[in-house]
């Protein structure tokens, strides 16, 4: 027997009723993140200088949550980006100068936050 998404006053549910805010609410995030990727790429910003305000406008996530989810974009954006134009052969990426540089970001990243 199926779930009835309305209840004996023929409104929609409580448990449902919160199930569509957090599917609106995951599409309005990836709305936000995938217009700034696309942005920022144009204009040579970082997509958290758009992400940041505009999540915050919405208001319905804390700041750390916003700089997370923002950093995480902006990292998937940077991985494409450098993928990209490694196997087009645009770019040579000198991995003696760069894997150093990325571990020291990384370890620093992690004691920084400790």
């Amino acid at each position: 027997m199926e779930e009835s998404v309305y209840d004996k006053k023929g409104e929609i549910s409580v448990s449902k009723r919160n199930q569509l805010q957090r599917c609106n609410m995951i599409i309005v995030f990836f709305s936000v993140c995938f217009l700034a990727s696309i942005i920022g790429a144009i204009c040579g910003i970082g997509g958290g200088v758009i992400i940041k305000p505009v999540l915050d406008a919405v208001g319905v996530l804390d700041v750390s949550a916003i700089s997370f989810l923002s950093g995480c974009t902006v990292l998937s954006m940077t991985t494409y980006s450098v993928i990209k134009s490694k196997l087009s052969g645009e770019s040579r990426l000198e991995l003696k100068t760069s894997m150093p540089l990325a571990l020291g970001a990384a370890v620093g990243g992690l004691v920084g936050k400790w």
